[in-house]
């Protein structure tokens, strides 16, 4: 039986966790540092990592921002997210 394919909601949480795992090991992002400049405790910014629809508009920006995303970053994620 051939495997079905992800929606593209999961694919865009794959690569959003996948993004910020690269900039936090490229730009040494403690996970203390990018929980306070998100303004939430740790153990929730893991729990929202785990589950980025979770995240709320101003974690989303404030973890981008931290991590200097770029323009392209988001357009790659809305198009991943957008695949039905």
């Amino acid at each position: 039986m051939p495997k079905l394919k992800k929606p593209g909601i999961d694919n865009a949480q794959h690569l959003y966790n996948a993004k910020v795992a690269y900039y936090r090991r490229l730009y040494d992002v403690a996970s203390e540092d990018l929980a306070i400049h998100a303004r939430c405790h740790v153990t929730t910014l893991y729990r929202h990592l785990q589950d980025p629809r979770r995240m709320t508009v101003f974690e989303f920006f404030r973890v981008a921002q931290k991590l200097h995303f770029t323009a392209e970053d988001w357009s790659q994620i809305a198009q991943e997210a957008m695949q039905p």
